[in-house]
């Protein structure tokens, strides 16, 4: 039996669910000055037990500022319990070192998260760019 392919783009999560999450993310990108990403089952499928998040840091940097495990394991939770608190979301929030999370995972997909500015997307099925009239200032 053929494997099923993976999910390769998006998520499960509703477009409700995923702007509230993108907002949170655009903090936790001011926090680390690099955006987290959504990875793991929330990409992969719809019965997803919770949404992995994780701030891939380049080596030097985790080596210099999150080399002690402990520190890490506390951070990982605060963060965690504060995107749940923010998002409604079960967040799995890691701190990652880049070679690790290169070697780990080494085909998994990454959404990079918190990036995103809503006004310049495109809305479907409103035949506008944005989704404002035109001349429209938004309000």
């Amino acid at each position: 039996m053929a494997s099923k392919p993976k999910r390769r783009g998006g998520s499960y999560l509703l477009l409700t669910d995923f702007e509230r999450l993108e907002a949170w993310c655009k903090d936790v990108d001011r926090l680390f000055h690099q955006p987290p990403y959504l990875v793991g089952s929330v990409i992969e499928r719809p019965d997803f037990r919770d949404v992995d998040l994780r701030m891939i840091l380049p080596d030097a940097v985790y080596d210099r500022w999150w080399a002690d495990p402990l520190q890490t394991r506390i951070a990982n939770h605060a963060i965690s319990v504060w995107g749940q608190r923010e998002t409604g979301l079960p967040i799995d929030f890691q701190i990652q070192r880049q070679t690790e999370a290169n070697t780990d995972f080494p085909d998994g997909f990454r959404n990079a998260m918190g990036i995103r500015d809503w006004a310049t997307l495109p809305l479907k099925g409103t035949g506008r760019p944005n989704g404002r009239k035109a001349g429209s200032d938004g309000e």
